[in-house]
């Protein structure tokens, strides 16, 4: 029987939660995204996730009626209809994954009480996929259908948003003649690239469809805890303390050898989506290196800036991969704490 729920407060502060939350519900829609991220409709895979972590905390002796309410909300969510102009196959796609890691989520919750989030829910994801190869082998599921179909709904938003463009191009002609050829430029040149994007994201869709599920599994996790007062865990921590197993760096090391090694041609897919997951928890915790020695501000400031000047991301983004990695063996934040502690008079 459970001992009943840990006797803790909510979690405090609304604004920064509220804002991840819009972004990851909004964000996906902004122009240009959808072209790239596989689910757009993300409430599919928030409200799952949300959904196990309330069952979770109910079965560690919090509120049954809160548990049946956001499970129930998950299950209206999932049986609606596929909405006007969205493709049967993929919306079916979408909120499946959803499930399945949801579902996967709330059994680790359940099972390793006392592991941090991080291990939580890169061990959900990671069951998940196991069970999508699985039922690929046993002939219930086809993975080459499944790139066709998220690729066929990359093409239907590519040309939806084409037709979109062309005709505010043509509005703008109607008024300003004389930026007609500039607004037609500027149309193809965002079809071009989209295309693009497009082509380099149908091969990567495992794992953004990974990393997508481990942004909604944060949040459901953080909602969870300003929500309810049974704890299931400790609350997240911040970027600064960003960090994860060593061991990991083993599916790095994996994903650059299957890309590098000719004999292994047949797994560069394999190899490209561990360097793009892998990859980017590893830039995560570089930047939360590099916040860890800055004030907060400062380390907000540093990100924005890096993200809404592109070409500054491009050295940025390496940068903050090496630094990750290489925390593996300098654990830099504890050798700065280290350095600054105060000495013992002799």
């Amino acid at each position: 029987m459970p001992d009943g729920p840990v006797p803790a407060p909510r979690e405090q502060g609304w604004s920064r939660i509220v804002l991840a939350l819009a972004a990851f519900l909004l964000l996906p829609h902004a122009p240009g995204l959808p072209s790239f991220l596989p689910v757009v409709d993300t409430l599919l895979l928030l409200l799952p996730a949300l959904a196990a972590c309330f069952v979770a905390g109910w079965m560690a002796g919090g509120s049954l009626a809160l548990a049946v309410v956001w499970a129930g909300l998950a299950g209206w969510l999932v049986a609606l209809p596929t909405p006007p102009g969205t493709s049967a196959a993929y919306y079916d796609l979408a909120r499946g994954w959803g499930l399945l890691v949801a579902g996967a989520f709330g059994v680790v919750c359940l099972v390793g009480r006392r592991r941090p989030f991080i291990h939580r829910v890169l061990s959900a994801v990671g069951i998940a996929a196991l069970v999508v190869l699985l039922l690929a082998g046993l002939g219930g599921v086809s993975l080459g259908r499944s790139e066709r179909v998220f690729a066929g709904e990359f093409a239907t938003r590519n040309a939806a948003d084409a037709v979109e463009m062309q005709e505010s191009a043509r509005l703008l002609a109607q008024y300003a003649p004389s930026l007609a050829d500039l607004a037609n430029r500027a149309t193809a040149q965002r079809v071009a690239m989209q295309d693009v994007m497009t082509r380099a994201a149908t091969p990567l869709v495992p794992s953004l469809l990974a990393l997508e599920a481990l942004v909604a599994c944060a949040l459901a996790w953080a909602l969870y805890h300003r929500l309810s007062r049974a704890r299931i865990g400790a609350p997240l921590a911040p970027v600064s303390q960003f960090a994860f197993s060593d061991q990991l760096v083993w599916a790095l090391v994996a994903g650059i050898t299957m890309l590098l090694l000719p004999s292994l041609t047949a797994l560069q897919s394999v190899g490209q989506n561990l360097l793009l997951f892998f990859g980017t928890l590893y830039a995560i915790r570089g930047y939360g290196i590099v916040a860890s020695f800055l004030t907060r501000r400062a380390a907000a400031v540093s990100v924005i800036v890096a993200v809404a000047i592109f070409p500054l991301s491009l050295v940025t983004l390496p940068a903050a991969v090496g630094l990750g990695l290489s925390d593996t063996w300098f654990d830099w934040r504890r050798r700065g704490a280290s350095s600054t502690a105060p000495r013992g008079g002799g």
